[in-house]
Parts: structure tokens; C-alpha cells; sequence
């Protein structure tokens, strides 16, 4: 009975907090046997320049980025006849095991991200395929047509990579392979019922629906919806036969869990949707549209490496192998042309049924995680890479490669030298046509504002298939040292069609209508004159812009501005300045974002759609350039998913304009580069107190104090929001020390936390930081932002004090490894909607130096560089006075100890270690600053097993990063890297600061004054508040207690998902991070891996579905369990666990 009782609360939780609304896109997963090893399947997948010779309908495939630290990116061409689609593919690579891709510049799709995944088989010449894909067209028509005719387009196309498989291996292993087990031909037919219904191999494979919040709450918009999820699809008992029954009748019930069936009525599989479309008619309708289709599903499978073969349910559930059916025949020269329909306005709008939601016909608004803005013109201009439309003509010639003169990158071009344009020209394949007599020609133009001339091109020579290579020249005399150099090439074939490098932009429907800002030059900028660079060691941003001021305000230059990085051009960008407390700031922080394109700021990471510069015109205590991007390094080397920062030497206009830092942006691309699907919703925290993640803002209302970064059509995302921060509260359906370890990913969190509160980062408990929930495993991440508040103090050099208005290094308040939680509130003085609330500090608590002789009250930190400041003039002195001040405190007392306070000898009791449990939903919440702490730090912080796990993953940080000295020697590498550009940005921003007097405060005070806090004598073993526990041991008795089920299998158990069970039996945490389960299972904890004290803790391959299980272990007992268990190499033998130095630390039994 308690078994059971358990369940039932941990499926109340999941429909309670997992992802809600309408689905946003189409997925698709599917776990299929191959009788091919791994390395094999892996070799074809990730060959995409060969995807053109076997892949129906790729026209063209060729790598643009080669392969280097595992990531390439690859561009392909797909199409039927003049209807061709050309895309950019990221493509992610784990070699032997797994690739993975994302469509970066398509107007077709609003996203299309998959995922391939090769496991051993059981044979050692075979594979477990698993495969997954997430899209979703930018038009609903896109998505309806595709659901009409997907099936017919999967079957010409299924044998296309196991084909290419046999070609360069061999005939499938499984060919000989004795016949299955009548429970295996059960399953089988269960499998192909499933298929046959559009969910995919074993009822697995289906259009996820979404989840909402369960029935009994007000904001859900779906009651009693459980919800899709990763592996929801493996039902339970029951549930697992009556899914089966439900796929097999085309209901589109792929999922249950508990027992349950999912209702299939908003985002059901294609085979519902077919049903519940008009019926398909094979006239000519059925010959216009069908080719179409064609090319844009061919689309779909190709640019995402993806779906001829991972989608291609087997009409009979034979092993996929055993017979490879032929590539489908070419009919690009013999079916019609046709227009795309629903370009005429008078075309019906298709059934809102079949993707369980009213979507407008294009996404009109430029996805907020980075997404390519939408093209609203149903008509493409010749020379565009799509180029289908109502009265578009077939696109003109296609240019393969233009290539400019000179040095590799980041070399520039020489002063003094001509510049030579190379273009490699060939006729478009579609519709071949020769190129038109002296039709090449170069148009270049020099600065912003300069007049564009012409040059006529010259032939060169032949190419490969049929292309031919022209020159122009940039002649010298035309530029100078510094200057901006930028060239588009066209050319017209015989037919009079255009085409250019960059690609004209689309022609507008009618006038006035929107038209995508693209790129309209490529080109480079010349070689600085001698000295201009300042330092080799800082890579150079050149940004011209029409008009500096205009730019470097809210509103921004939305187009127009040209950045050149690392030997890239980035033509047409658009800028705005960014920020809270920074609009008040004479040096601005600023956020580009990109049209149609990627900025590549390192060639080890994948490039971003868009970005934002710090300024560091302000930090606490002394003014360093590096606080917030030493943070992120730091943060980067702990393991913590946070932003890329680095710094960066920024030219405007040709002239040096400052000392700026790159900041990668939360969005999409972010998700996917940690590995994170971008289908989950993404929410910034905005409003101080109003954001803290307390239970009471009504849902209605919480768009006014959080930013949503991603799915803006999904309303439904709010009442998950909402929901999550009831639960925190104690008003959801577990009691909360049971409730975070099922909806928190507690790894990601501890670590984040652990790492901010190692470099004391003050402004991180009500904003700066973003919620993430991950649709895999319904979980929540915290994850950092806006980190110029870390290595804070509130003095100067020396501990004088500066700032009056603030306490942090000297205080309990701020300086406490509790910090953000109920009795550490961030502020003592808060505007609020109720008025001014003020907090005095009568406390020997807040009786450091920091604000001894001085105000006792705190302003809030948002406001307070605002209240001071009466314009940029006023504010640069100020700022030249406070360096003066602190100047002569560093003469008067230059003592750490003084910097740091007294010893604090007075600790507020905690409200909630004794009750956890505490319901604080309906009563009042906490206003003003008392109420300026953060919820889910209170839940977590409150509970003592999360806490100890906590305080374990902060002093293992502590003991490598502070006691140890390596996070002084990255201040120290830092400081003498950026110091030549922080004298002269301090110069020509006339600002007063002392890069110098920063870093010996970093690191003659901060970091002692923190090592010793933590480790010492206040919050240490032995100190006066002791939280941190000692050093974990060397030698540890944490055990492998069981591995259940068979990680590799492909059907799950009917008790559910495989799991391996560990066990600490130490009273205190242990701290895994890093540690591997080798043998029959694999796994690596990832960075916050910690296992709580005396207790079991789980690995499985499904952590929604272990939650899900009808019996012990589930979800709802409090029980930490991680994801993303995989088959071994051991087969059914035992699993180690390994540390982090390779030693086995313990050897459980064989599978059971």
C-alpha cells in the first residue's frame, strides 16, 4: 500500500510540474537493432559530404567546417526540381557513440534538432540505434502537409542509410540470425501495431503531446494530463498493454505511466492527425502537393542527419537489416513543379486538430532563444537559397566558395596589397542553365557610408561538377590601413536568373510588408596601422556603426552595423545597450544580435546567434575589468553550465573604444551547446523580490517580473512556472523534503550554488539568474547570469570603507554559505509595491567596519549606482573620488583582517531546519527586504540532506579553487593579459580606475579573507558557525548495492526503466563528481554529483519513468536519482564504480 501511495504522488508531481501548453513542434524518437557495430553506423551518419550519393533528393552535401573538438558544421541542399532548400547543419559529435545536429539558418523550420545515439548490440557486429528529432515547421501549412504525407515519403526513403551500410560493410549481420522467441514475435507485432499508428517502433516513437499542471490546480490548463516526457512511451503494467492496444487503433495514446493512458487529444501522432485531416484525394492535389513534401521532409531527415533511417518504422518488425529496401527512384525529371499552397490567400487554413493548437500560418516574432527570423514573403527574390513562391522563378546561378586574398584568418589583409575576390560559380542544379557572356561582376564599397563600385570578374577555369572559378580585384589605391573593405558577387545565367554571394533578400509579398534583415556584403577589414593593436594577447571586435550615440541606447541601431572577428565579417547586425543598473553607466553594456547567421567567437565552440559585451564600468570595491569574466572561468573550470565570457580589445569606427568582455546569451543555442533540449522553456528572472520564485504571484501577472527567452506561443508555459514555485512553497502534491529531489536537477543546482557562494556573489538571490525546465526529465535548472557582483567588498584597498551603503565580505548576512535563503535576505532597504520597507541593522551582526561610522541602512544593489548618479560627468568624478578615497586607505591600513570584520559572533537561527515540511502556500508572504531571499534556496537549504550535499560540493571547491591557490593564479594569468587595455580604457573613459589596485584586492584579501572564512575560523570545521564538513577521505565505503534490468535492452520492464543502485553508508555526503560506472553499465556523475548521507541513491535510463513506478524505488521518497544510464561494454556482468583517479572504489553484483 505504501508502494503504491508513493506512485500516485510522484505521477501528481510530474503532471504538476512538467512541461504544459500546446507542443511547440513535432518529435519523434525510436530504438531499433542494426546489423552493423557502432563504429560503422556511426562512419555513415557522420559522413555528410557523402549524404548527396545515396540520400534521395540531396542535391548537394559538403562540409564548411571541418570536424575540430568534436563539433563541424555541414551545408546540404535538398529539393525537387526548382523547389530546393538549402541549410546550415551543427552537427555535435561524440565519436562511436552518438551524433547530434541542429539546423542553424533555415526559413523553413522554426527548429529541427535530433539526435542519433549508437549502444552495442547483442552481437558484436551489431548496433542499438536509438534516434530522436524535435521540429517544428515555421508554417502551420508546413506541419499539416507533412503530416499528410509522412508516411508515404518514410517509405521511400527507409533503406537509403541502412543501403549505404551494406555498400561499405557488408550484408547485415542479423541476416542469419535464428528465429526470435514468440514473447520477440509478440512484441514485434505490438511494435509494427505501433507504427502502422504513427508512434514508431514499440510505442515509442510519437508526437510528444504536453504536459500541464494536475487537475486539481486553478492555472491548469489540461487537468489531469500526465504528460509526455522521455521514455513515456515504456508504459507500466497495465498501462503498457493498454498503450499498445490505444497506438494500435491510431489514438495516438503512445504513453502511460502509473497505469494511466495519455490522452491524445492536443499534439497527437501523424496518425491521428491523418484521421482527423480531410481525406486525401489522389488527383492532382495529391501530384502537386506530394512532390513538395518530398523535398521538405527530405529536408527534415538530411540537414538533422536524421530521418530516412531512424524514421522509417519497418512496415513488418523483422530487425532492421534483414532486408535493405532500394534507395527511392530519382523523379526530380518528371514530376511538376508547383507553387507552395497556401501561398494564395484564398487557400483554407488546415484543421486546428491537427496539431492541438491554433498556430498562425508563420511564426511571425524571432524566436527568443536565437532563432532566424521568420521570412514573411510568400515570394522568394532569384538568388535566394529558398527559392519557392507564387511567382518567384527558379534561382540563378549558385555560388560554392568565394574566397578573399591574403593571410589565413585572424590575419588580416595588408595595407598597400590589392584585394582578390575568388568565386567558384556553377548553374543552379534544379534547372541548369550556362552562365550568361561577362555576367560576373564584384561590387565593393570602402567604410559605411562609401560609394559601391563595380568590377567585371574574369574567368579563371573550370571547377568541379560543371562549376567555373572567376576573379575580380579590390584595387589598393581604394583603402587604407584600418579601413572596412566589403564586396557581394552576382551573376546571371542564360535564362537572365540572378544569383549573388551574399544572397539578395526576398522581395517583400506587397509594400510596406517585412522583409528579413540578411546579410548584404561579405568582405574583411585591413591590418591596423603599427601600434594601434596595444596587445597580441586580447583578440580584436571591429564595429562600425552609422551612428555610435543612436546605437548605444535602449532602442539600439536595429541594422546596419558591421562586426569583423577573428578574419569573419558579420554584415547588417543589429545593437542596443543592455541592462539594469548599466543604462545609467557612461561605458555601455551592449548586446549584438546577427541576421541569418553565426558569430563564431572561438573555433573550439559552436557559434551563437547573438551575444552581449561587459563594460565593467562598475563593480564592488575595487574596479578590476575582471570580476565577472574571471567568475565565469572559474565557473567554467568547476564544471557550473554558465555563460562563455572572455575578454575582447573593441574598435568603433576605426578607433579604440574600449576594454569589453563577450558574454554568451541564454537562449536555444545555449540549451543545445550544454546538451540540453531547446524545447524545455526558459524564463529570466526580473523583478527583484517579485522574482524570487515566491508562491504568490498569480500567473496572470508573472510576465511583469520574468523575461520568457523561448516558446513565446506557449501561454501554458506560466502556470509550469507558477506551479514550480507553489511546490517551493509546500503546495504541491509531495511534501517539499520529498518534492525537490524529483523536480530539481540537484547536480546542476549544487554546483551552481557552491561556485557562488565560493566567489561571493552578491546580487544573484531575487535576479540575474535564469529557471530552465528540462521536457526529458522534468526537472528545473537555476542557472547564472550577470556575475559583476562576484568578489565583492564593499571597501576599498586596504578596508577603508568606500561604498557606506554596503556590508558584504565584513557580514554574515552576505558573506554566509546560507547566503539567499530566509534568515539571508539580499537586501535592508527595498522599494517594493507596498512602499519603502526599511530594515535597521541594530545586530553586532552587521557591525563590520564596512558600515561602521556610516549609514546602517543598505540600498537595494540594483538601485543603488542609479540614486547616485546624476549623468556620466557627475558619475566619472564620483568615481575618480572614490579611487582617491581608497587610495588613501590603502596608505592607512592596508590589514585583510580589517577588510574582512570582526569575527561574527551572532547568527541568526534558522526558521525552517526543524520543519521543512512548513506549508507556506496562503499565508502572507515575505515583502520588502526581509522578503528579498530566494525560494527554491530555502527549500533546499532547509531540508538536511540537500544542505549536507550542498556544504560538500562547496568545500570540495574550496579545497581545489581556494586552498590551493589556483583560482590567484587565473586572476593573476587574467591581469597581466588585459592590463596594457585596462590603462588605456581607464584613459579614454576618463573613468579612475586602477586595474592594479583590483587585483591586489582579488587576491591579497578576497581570496584569503574567503579561503579562511570557509575553511577557517567562521564557517570552517572548527569555526565559530561551523557549516563546511571536514575533507572528504581518501577511502570511502560508498558500494554498488544492484544494477536492474539490462541498460542496453531496447524494451523496458514492466517494473520500469534499468537502474543501479549505490550506496552511502557514511553519515556525511560524499562528493562523486566525475566518477564513473563502468562494466555492464556506463555513467559519468557530472559536476555536483553528490550523495547524500546514509542513503540509496540511483542511476537510471529513465529517471521520468523510475519516478513513475508503481513500487520501490520511485519517485516521492526523497530519493536522488540521475539520468542517462547506458549500456557497458560488460554485457550482463557486474558494474564498478570508479573515482576520480581510475580507482575501483566498488563491484556490485550481476544484473538482476
Amino acid at each position: 500500500m505504501r508502494a503504491l501511495s508513493h506512485a500516485a504522488a510522484s505521477t501528481s508531481a510530474r503532471g504538476f510540474f512538467s512541461v504544459g501548453g500546446p507542443p511547440p513542434s513535432k518529435s519523434f524518437k525510436q530504438r531499433r537493432l542494426l546489423g552493423w557495430s557502432p563504429q560503422q553506423m556511426y562512419a555513415v551518419v557522420s559522413a555528410v559530404e557523402h549524404y548527396h550519393l545515396f540520400v534521395p533528393w540531396c542535391q548537394r552535401s559538403r562540409v564548411t567546417r571541418p570536424p575540430a573538438n568534436n563539433y563541424m558544421e555541414a551545408e546540404l541542399e535538398v529539393g525537387f526540381q526548382v523547389l530546393t532548400e538549402r541549410y546550415t547543419s551543427k552537427v555535435y559529435l561524440d565519436p562511436g557513440r552518438s551524433v547530434r545536429s541542429t539546423v542553424a539558418d533555415s526559413a523553413l523550420f522554426h527548429h529541427l534538432d535530433s539526435t542519433w545515439t549508437m549502444a552495442p548490440g547483442p552481437t558484436p557486429a551489431s548496433c542499438w540505434l536509438s534516434f530522436s528529432v524535435d521540429f517544428a515547421f515555421r508554417s502551420q501549412l508546413h506541419g499539416y502537409l507533412a503530416d499528410l504525407f509522412f508516411s508515404e515519403v518514410v517509405k521511400q526513403m527507409t533503406g537509403a542509410f541502412e543501403g549505404r551500410c551494406a555498400t561499405q560493410y557488408g550484408p547485415s549481420s542479423l541476416l542469419a540470425s535464428p528465429p526470435r522467441p514468440a514473447a520477440a514475435r509478440g512484441a514485434a507485432a505490438a511494435a509494427g501495431a505501433a507504427a502502422a499508428a504513427g508512434t514508431g517502433a514499440g510505442g515509442q516513437a510519437h508526437v510528444h503531446p504536453s504536459r500541464a499542471p494536475h487537475a486539481g490546480h486553478p492555472s491548469s490548463p489540461r487537468p489531469g494530463h500526465v504528460g509526455p516526457g522521455r521514455g513515456h512511451g515504456q508504459a507500466v503494467q497495465q498501462g503498457q498493454r493498454t498503450a499498445g492496444a490505444a497506438a494500435a487503433a491510431g489514438t495516438g495514446a503512445g504513453t502511460a505511466a502509473a497505469g494511466r493512458v495519455e490522452p491524445a487529444a492536443a499534439g497527437a501522432p501523424a496518425a491521428a492527425a491523418v484521421a482527423a485531416a480531410p481525406p486525401r484525394r489522389r488527383g492532382s492535389t495529391r501530384r502537386l502537393l506530394l512532390p513538395l513534401l518530398l523535398g521538405l521532409i527530405a529536408g527534415t531527415a538530411l540537414l538533422a542527419l536524421v530521418l530516412p533511417a531512424a524514421l522509417g518504422a519497418p512496415e513488418e518488425a523483422a530487425p532492421a537489416g534483414a532486408a535493405s529496401p532500394a534507395p527511392a527512384p530519382d523523379t526530380r525529371a518528371s514530376e511538376p513543379a508547383a507553387p507552395v499552397p497556401g501561398s494564395d490567400p484564398a487557400a483554407p487554413a488546415p484543421a486546428a486538430a491537427v496539431s492541438g493548437e491554433a498556430a498562425p500560418a508563420a511564426e511571425a516574432e524571432k524566436d527568443a532563444g536565437g532563432g532566424a527570423e521568420a521570412d514573411d514573403s510568400p515570394a522568394a527574390a532569384p538568388g535566394n537559397a529558398t527559392s519557392w513562391g507564387k511567382k518567384a522563378p527558379p534561382p540563378g546561378p549558385v555560388f560554392q566558395n568565394v574566397s578573399l586574398s591574403g593571410p589565413a584568418p585572424p590575419a588580416r589583409p595588408p595595407p598597400g596589397t590589392d584585394l582578390v575576390v575568388t568565386a567558384l560559380v556553377a548553374p543552379f542544379p534544379g534547372d541548369p542553365q550556362p552562365l550568361a557572356e561577362g555576367s560576373v561582376v564584384l561590387s565593393y564599397v570602402v567604410g559605411l557610408g562609401g560609394q559601391e563600385a563595380e568590377v567585371a570578374a574574369t574567368y579563371a577555369g573550370d571547377g568541379p561538377d560543371g562549376a567555373r572559378s572567376f576573379t575580380a580585384t579590390i584595387p589598393a589605391a581604394a583603402f587604407a590601413a584600418g579601413d572596412l573593405v566589403r564586396f557581394r558577387v552576382c551573376a546571371k545565367d542564360a535564362a537572365g536568373r540572378e544569383g549573388c554571394h551574399p544572397p539578395l533578400p526576398p522581395l517583400p509579398a506587397q509594400p510596406g510588408a517585412k522583409v528579413p534583415r540578411r546579410p548584404r556584403y561579405d568582405g574583411a577589414v585591413i591590418a591596423l596601422p603599427q601600434g594601434e593593436e596595444v596587445t597580441a594577447e586580447v583578440p580584436i571586435l571591429e564595429w562600425f556603426t552609422p551612428d555610435l550615440a543612436a546605437a548605444t541606447t535602449t532602442q539600439g541601431s536595429p541594422e546596419g552595423n558591421v562586426l569583423y572577428y577573428n578574419g569573419r565579417l558579420y554584415d547588417n547586425v543589429g545593437v542596443r545597450r543592455r541592462g539594469t543598473t548599466a543604462l545609467t553607466w557612461p561605458k555601455p553594456k551592449l548586446k549584438f544580435d546577427l541576421p541569418q547567421q553565426t558569430f563564431i567567437f572561438d573555433e573550439a565552440y559552436p557559434p551563437v546567434e547573438e551575444f552581449g559585451l561587459q563594460s565593467f564600468w562598475y563593480e564592488l570595491g575595487e574596479r578590476s575589468y575582471m570580476k565577472e569574466t574571471l567568475a565565469l572561468e572559474f565557473f567554467k573550470a568547476a564544471g557550473v553550465i554558465a555563460p562563455t565570457s572572455f575578454h575582447l580589445h573593441m574598435r568603433a569606427n576605426g578607433r579604440f573604444y574600449g576594454l569589453f568582455a563577450f558574454v554568451e546569451l541564454l537562449d536555444n543555442d545555449y540549451l543545445r551547446r550544454h546538451g540540453l533540449p531547446s524545447s524545455g522553456p526558459l524564463f529570466k528572472s526580473m523583478s527583484g523580490e517579485l522574482s524570487n520564485l515566491r508562491w504568490d504571484v498569480p500567473v496572470k501577472e508573472m510576465r511583469f517580473y520574468w523575461e520568457k527567452e523561448n516558446r513565446g506561443s506557449q501561454e501554458g508555459d506560466w502556470a509550469l512556472l507558477s506551479n514550480f514555485t507553489q511546490g517551493l512553497a509546500g503546495g504541491g502534491p509531495e511534501p517539499r523534503s520529498r518534492l525537490i529531489f524529483d523536480v530539481i536537477n540537484l547536480p546542476s543546482t549544487i554546483n551552481n550554488w557552491a561556485a557562488q557562494a565560493l566567489v561571493n556573489n552578491l546580487d544573484r538571490c531575487t535576479k540575474n539568474f535564469y529557471m530552465y525546465l528540462n521536457p526529458d526529465t522534468q526537472e528545473w535548472y537555476m542557472l547564472p547570469w550577470d556575475m559583476d557582483g562576484s568578489f565583492g567588498q564593499d571597501n576599498g584597498l586596504g578596508g577603508k570603507p568606500v561604498l557606506t551603503s554596503y556590508c558584504v565580505l565584513a557580514c554574515e548576512q552576505w558573506n554566509s554559505p546560507l547566503y539567499c535563503d530566509s534568515e539571508h535576505p539580499q537586501d535592508l532597504v527595498t522599494s517594493s509595491p507596498w512602499g519603502t520597507i526599511t530594515v535597521t541593522a541594530t545586530s553586532p551582526v552587521y557591525a563590520g567596519p564596512a558600515v561602521r561610522g556610516g549609514r546602517r541602512s543598505r540600498q537595494l544593489l540594483q538601485d543603488a549606482d542609479s540614486s547616485s548618479s546624476g549623468g556620466g560627468s557627475s558619475y566619472a568624478t564620483r568615481s575618480r573620488r572614490r579611487a582617491e578615497q581608497a587610495a588613501a586607505a590603502a596608505t592607512a591600513n592596508a590589514s585583510p583582517v580589517y577588510a574582512a570584520g570582526p569575527n561574527i559572533t551572532t547568527f541568526p537561527k534558522p526558521r525552517g531546519w526543524d520543519n521543512p515540511d512548513q506549508v507556506l502556500v496562503g499565508s502572507a508572504s515575505v515583502n520588502g527586504a526581509p522578503g528579498t531571499f530566494n525560494y527554491m534556496y530555502d527549500a533546499v537549504l532547509d531540508v538536511n540532506a540537500t544542505r549536507a550535499m550542498y556544504l560538500r560540493r562547496l568545500r570540495t571547491l574550496a579545497d581545489t579553487y581556494l586552498a590551493s591557490g589556483r583560482l590567484a593564479e587565473m586572476a593573476t594569468t587574467m591581469y597581466n593579459r588585459i592590463k596594457p587595455l585596462a590603462d588605456k580604457d581607464a584613459a579614454t573613459w576618463n573613468s579612475g580606475i586602477s586595474i592594479d589596485k583590483g587585483y591586489k584586492q582579488i587576491t591579497t584579501e578576497f581570496l584569503p579573507i574567503r579561503r579562511d572564512q570557509l575553511l577557517g575560523y567562521l564557517y570552517g570545521p572548527n569555526g565559530t558557525r561551523p557549516l563546511l564538513p571536514t575533507p572528504q577521505p581518501d577511502q570511502l565505503s560508498v558500494s554498488v548495492v544492484r544494477l536492474v534490468g539490462t541498460p542496453s535492452s531496447p524494451s523496458p520492464s514492466p517494473d520500469g526503466p534499468s537502474f543501479v543502485e549505490l550506496r552511502n553508508p557514511h553519515p556525511f555526503a560524499v562528493d562523486v563528481s566525475g566518477w564513473q560506472l563502468t562494466g555492464a553499465a556506463a555513467f559519468t556523475f557530472p559536476p555536483g554529483s553528490v550523495l547524500p548521507p546514509d542513503a540509496s541513491s540511483y542511476v537510471t535510463s529513465d529517471v521520468v519513468a523510475f519516478r513513475g513506478r508503481p513500487q520501490a524505488p520511485s519517485g516521492g521518497q526523497g530519493l536522488l536519482a540521475l539520468d542517462g544510464l547506458q549500456g557497458g561494454q560488460g554485457g550482463q556482468g557486474a558494474v564498478q564504480l570508479v573515482n576520480g583517479q581510475g580507482a575501483v572504489v566498488s563491484r556490485g553484483p550481476p544484473s538482476k
